[in-house]
């Protein structure tokens, strides 16, 4: 099972108790709490609480030392928001929009009343059925995106913070095959997995975490690097550089695709040969197994 890790937020005025409980409840549970950490509370300074764990008593180190946890999340992490009320209050609606920018999953106790945030469907779950979902499937729940809420989720993508053009992907081996999804980004054609790396993840996290929200398999080994490139010229996107890893799936008596319909039509597990010879492949796909190709032929 991969690291889950957690930050958790709320008012700490308000529902301090509340939160430790939590955090209590999600450590028993798997579930490892990054910040902040809980211990006694020490003083006040206007509506700041201070705990005796925190590094500082200035509110606003204080402030920058919660969100300077956020790295440490990983590929499999997320923020979990105690707003029994709905509402945030002033410091915890000062972190929300540092997390949405920074592309970290964001979830909520309580449906959220205020302020008037844009927060995908699947984002609500209580303690007791997070830790359940976190159990069953050794994740946090992903976020869905209904088609009403295209124009707004596309408006807070356009807003994201603005990172390397840089996207890893993995070549994914299960035994001999390989597999590859016919996806609607590249109009039908059959891709490897990739995606643009984010803040504050790393080249591996960021693979995992497309992995698991692409087709539901979150153990994987990364191997060694296939090839970087820049994006091949295609209508679908804009130029990028590109880095390809080989990935393998420990073997399973039956290999478990939990699909993500959303973005994929479909997925196929083929050896490459026959993949390079038989499918239709987007540019960067076909090339990445053609390199990988040509180096098992200079090995043999």
């Amino acid at each position: 099972m991969p690291n889950i890790n957690c930050i958790i937020h709320g008012s700490f005025g308000k529902h301090l108790d509340l939160m430790e409980e939590i955090a209590a409840y999600f450590g028993k549970n798997g579930i490892n709490v990054v910040a902040p950490k809980f211990s006694k509370v020490t003083g006040k300074t206007g509506g700041f609480i201070h705990l005796r764990t925190d590094v500082s008593q200035d509110p606003i180190q204080q402030e920058l030392e919660y969100l300077n946890a956020i790295p440490r999340l990983g590929a499999h992490g997320f923020s979990y928001y105690v707003n029994p009320e709905g509402i945030l209050g002033n410091s915890t609606s000062y972190e929300l929009p540092f997390e949405q920018m920074m592309y970290i999953r964001t979830i909520f106790m309580k449906p959220l009343k205020d302020p008037p945030a844009y927060i995908p469907q699947n984002s609500v779950w209580s303690p007791e059925s997070l830790v359940k979902h976190v159990k069953a499937y050794h994740n946090y729940p992903p976020p869905i995106i209904d088609a009403s809420e295209g124009n707004v989720a596309n408006m807070l993508v356009n807003l994201r913070m603005p990172g390397l053009n840089i996207s890893i992907g993995g070549l994914i081996f299960y035994g001999p095959e390989i597999l590859l999804v016919k996806t609607q980004k590249w109009g039908g054609l059959y891709s490897t997995l990739g995606e643009k790396i984010k803040p504050c993840e790393s080249i591996n996290n960021t693979l995992e975490k497309c992995i698991y929200d692409q087709i539901g398999i979150s153990d994987v080994i990364i191997n060694r690097d296939i090839c970087s490139f820049d994006e091949l010229p295609t209508q679908y996107s804009k130029k990028r550089i590109f880095i390809d890893k080989m990935v393998t799936i420990p073997k399973q008596k039956k290999l478990q695709v939990k699909l993500n319909t959303k973005e994929n039509e479909s997925y196929i597990s083929i050896k490459p040969i026959d993949a390079l010879n038989e499918l239709s492949l987007e540019p960067n796909a076909r090339k990445t197994i053609e390199t990988y190709a040509q180096v098992q032929e200079l090995m043999q």
